[in-house]
């Protein structure tokens, strides 16, 4: 069910607590019975991180388009939301640092990140270089068909494959290999819930807001935040401000209080 959730301006932010450790009641379980990560085929025996090419792959400048590069199998890509059954996606290309002044890069030439070779370019393309000491790198975008990205590496498909796989296990250690496999990111900064993230593309926004935040109330998953599409079990799913929505599981007690203060909080940020 979709509830639209109205919040009133006068409410205020909830105050922020300092980083801390584990919480001290965090579950713990035999290594053992928690569940290795299988979905949809991926190998995961590295962190995933988020989408893989399942390639090669051609990389075009519109669907249908003209090929732009092709990327090699298993590539990380930064990806938006499906559309038309494309995606765009996009990765930093490394370059030498005496080509700061490049506009153009040739077809022919190899994709280089972080020092490994990952496709090539087949056609000319205009490039912008970018300097981040001490590495340059361009930005190489363009969109490519869905059969070309691996489902079990969008993190949407992965949790609920995990979640139901690990038959609903909602506590911090139950799904902290789900965690690590994506390298979500921890936030203590509401007070009362340990959040897990992870951020949207910079294809559509070059400072991206949360993609996805598993929010844990005394060690348990209470609250799944969300961007794109999610369906999970017994939850409801409400409307946040600015796009957002919050998943927030049945058996919790004034789902009001979380759909609240995570709200607000996605508001006041630029």
């Amino acid at each position: 069910m979709r509830t639209t959730f109205i919040i009133l301006a006068v409410y205020l932010l909830a105050a922020c607590s300092t980083k801390t450790g584990e919480p001290e009641n965090a579950s713990t379980i035999d290594q053992s019975e928690i569940p290795v990560i299988q979905s949809m085929g991926v190998d995961y025996s590295e962190p995933v991180i988020g989408e893989r090419i399942d390639g090669p792959a051609n990389i075009r400048d519109g669907i249908n388009g003209k090929l732009l590069f092709t990327l090699n199998n298993d590539v990380l890509v930064s990806c938006t939301p499906l559309e038309n059954d494309w995606y765009s996606v996009g990765i930093f290309m490394d370059i030498d640092t005496s080509e700061l002044t490049i506009s153009t890069v040739k077809k022919g030439r190899k994709i280089i990140v972080d020092g490994k070779e990952v496709g090539e370019i087949k056609s000319d393309m205009t490039v912008y270089p970018r300097r981040g000491y001490p590495k340059v790198w361009i930005e190489l975008t363009g969109h490519t068909h869905k059969d070309n990205i691996k489902p079990g590496t969008i993190i949407e498909n992965a949790l609920v494959d995990y979640l139901r796989s690990s038959g609903n296990g909602r506590t911090i250690a139950q799904l902290q290999p789900f965690i690590q496999q994506f390298e979500l990111e921890r936030s203590d900064q509401f007070k009362g819930y340990t959040l897990y993230t992870n951020y949207e593309n910079w294809l559509d926004d070059p400072s991206p807001m949360w993609r996805i935040g598993l929010v844990f109330r005394n060690d348990r998953l209470v609250s799944i935040l969300h961007s794109r599409p999610l369906d999970i079990a017994e939850t409801t799913d409400y409307k946040l401000l600015r796009g957002f929505d919050c998943l927030v599981y049945n058996d919790v007690a004034n789902p009001e209080e979380i759909v609240m203060k995570f709200s607000l909080f996605v508001n006041s940020v630029d």
